[in-house]
């Protein structure tokens, strides 16, 4: 009889640990579709906006950017401008003053707010941003690149 009541308790642990493993294994299967889902979300929502959205490390290489930063630099995709930087799309003038800007919002830590800016679409025409470079930090709080 007590061998019966173990063999029966051993299948009933078995069914329970089967049981929790696919619950658990559906729940993470779950939150992978959810983080999928967020990033398409968050992808649609930057590239439907007017407004120019990139990411950039430290160096000033685009990391993101949406598709009306993408028409302003002349690119067919975001994806184009992703690892350049302004000096592979604007003359070198232009490019350094926007590199200089970055780097005094790295430095700084501080964002640079409201600021307008002249700029030259791909086809030359004269256009006027209003800009703003918000720092990125990592999880410690040390500068790893900008919003803007």
């Amino acid at each position: 009889m007590s061998e019966h009541i173990g063999y029966t308790l051993t299948i009933a642990l078995a069914i329970a640990i089967g049981v929790a493993m696919y619950l658990f294994a559906r729940k993470w299967q779950a939150r992978e579709i959810v983080a999928a889902s967020e990033g398409a979300m968050l992808r649609t929502l930057i590239d439907n906006l007017p407004d120019l959205i990139y990411v950039k490390d430290v160096n000033g290489h685009f990391l993101l950017a949406n598709v009306a930063v993408s028409r302003v630099m002349g690119a067919k995709t975001p994806s184009e401008l992703l690892g350049k930087n302004d000096f592979d799309f604007h003359p070198e003038a232009l490019a350094t003053l926007y590199h200089e800007d970055k780097q005094a919002v790295i430095r700084s830590g501080k964002p640079l707010l409201a600021r307008e800016e002249e700029c030259r679409d791909q086809t030359g025409n004269l256009i006027y941003l209003e800009t703003i470079k918000i720092p990125l930090r990592d999880a410690a709080g040390t500068v790893m690149g900008l919003v803007g």
